[in-house]
């Protein structure tokens, strides 16, 4: 299981702003994505929220609006779930959005400016504030 603390690593930003009340967009995006990984992991609704310091009733509702963005395919919410995993049922899904994502630029926003992306056999690389990340089709 990825820690929360691994996980705002890999979309840079701090655990204590995940867990804080912060409700911009992009906060509020990583926050509800990671909730959604914890439920699929197993959790409860109530520990998958306490892990970010919201309820029950907040889990529930994180969790219904990422499966809606994932089955919709929302670039960037694709994006998050990518960096912690999706089941194996999905993967066949996951390639074709991942190589949409990379073709149409929609990644490429949510890079820091100057960062680099690039296609490989399995999946998608970049780098982002001089580390290196790939989403890999085999991983996922």
């Amino acid at each position: 299981m990825i820690s929360l603390e691994t996980y705002c690593e890999r979309v840079g930003m701090s655990p204590e702003l995940v867990k804080s009340k912060a409700r911009r967009m992009e906060v509020a995006y990583v926050r509800q994505t990671y909730i959604w990984y914890l439920r699929q992991k197993g959790l409860t609704f109530a520990k998958a929220g306490a892990a970010v310091n919201r309820d029950n009733a907040t889990a529930i509702h994180s969790v219904g609006l990422v499966d809606y963005r994932l089955c919709t395919k929302e670039p960037k919410t694709v994006w998050l779930a990518g960096l912690l995993g999706i089941d194996d049922s999905n993967k066949l899904e996951l390639e074709k959005v991942l190589y949409d994502i990379l073709f149409n630029s929609h990644i490429l926003p949510y890079l820091s400016k100057g960062s680099q992306a690039g296609m490989v056999e399995d999946g998608i690389k970049f780098k982002h504030q001089d580390k290196w990340y790939k989403i890999s089709i085999a991983e996922v």
